[in-house]
């Protein structure tokens, strides 16, 4: 499993892509670096990531790995290439064939996603309560789509319904892994089952081609972004075990797992029990907490 296309299409879109400790980094948020492709299992010395964590002043890594300790998660691959309606589960296949009745699925050339994304990141991303600069900043966008134009392997999928984009799938293909980049959904069109009908021809698309092993749509995230366990699963989907860790600048660790910023984020977790952001921290806090070396 390789990271050169996927690294050329993340350094293009504008993010940090470094080397350390035998692995490709990108940074999937500000100060903090995951792991390309994030799937790829990988046990990097902790001696190493320190280092590099006081030298570029970040913030954290977060990788999975085969080794024993973090938290146990798994990764969602599908790798028949028999992969069709008769793979997937039966309440997915009737939201499936409702799709099939009002939308079409077909290739999105990246400059139409220039045109026609907006609208539909806008809407995802408010759902989520997610303020993405990738996706709502206009230059940023441009900037996503080129490298998408410029990256070989890059690839889109929109599901439309009556001539409109209600949904779509950015794609890689990086040594005979399709890899699921992100996938963005309207409000409108999710009555139409857009999405649904788009995440099965997704897959059966890709795992059909000849350069195709497997689809990959990356690893079950902690903490749980709501159902989107339950739906990869009913997709057909299965789940390969690994474990999920994380390493932290020893001065965040020190301020972040000590006593007291535990108590101090459980008590606000009690408050704001819907507060994306407050429940992230908390994941990672709990993550950096199992990575931690055994004594």
């Amino acid at each position: 499993m390789t990271a050169d296309r996927l690294a050329r299409f993340y350094r293009s879109a504008g993010h940090q892509v470094v080397d350390f400790g035998g692995v490709t980094w990108f940074d999937a948020s500000p100060r903090v670096l995951q792991s390309l492709p994030g799937v790829r299992l990988v046990d990097p010395p902790r001696e190493e990531l320190e280092r590099h964590l006081r030298a570029r002043r970040l913030a954290g890594v977060q990788f999975a790995t085969h080794a024993e300790y973090g938290l146990p998660s798994c990764a969602y691959a599908v790798r028949d290439s028999a992969y069709s309606l008769d793979s997937i589960d039966r309440a997915f296949r009737q939201n499936v064939l409702r799709g099939m009745r009002s939308c079409q699925v077909r290739e999105l050339d990246f400059g139409a996603a220039e045109r026609l994304g907006p609208a539909v990141n806008r809407e995802a991303l408010a759902r989520r309560g997610s303020r993405d600069p990738r996706f709502l900043d206009p230059a940023r966008w441009r900037q996503f789509c080129a490298a998408g134009r410029d990256t070989p392997g890059a690839g889109a999928l929109g599901s439309f319904q009556a001539g409109r984009l209600a949904a779509y799938l950015v794609y890689l293909i990086d040594g005979g892994v399709c890899h699921g980049l992100h996938m963005l959904s309207s409000d409108w069109g999710r009555p139409y089952r857009s999405n649904h009908l788009l995440y099965f021809e997704f897959t059966r698309r890709m795992i059909a081609r000849p350069d195709v092993d497997c689809v990959s749509t990356g690893l079950k995230p902690i903490p749980a972004a709501g159902d989107m366990d339950r739906f990869k699963r009913e997709a057909g989907y299965r789940t390969e075990p690994c474990r999920l860790a994380a390493v932290l600048h020893p001065v965040v660790e020190r301020s972040l797992l000590a006593r007291p910023a535990d108590a101090l984020l459980a008590g606000m977790a009690g408050l704001r029990p819907h507060d994306a952001r407050l429940r992230r921290v908390r994941a990672v806090s709990e993550l950096a907490r199992a990575s931690l070396p055994r004594l």
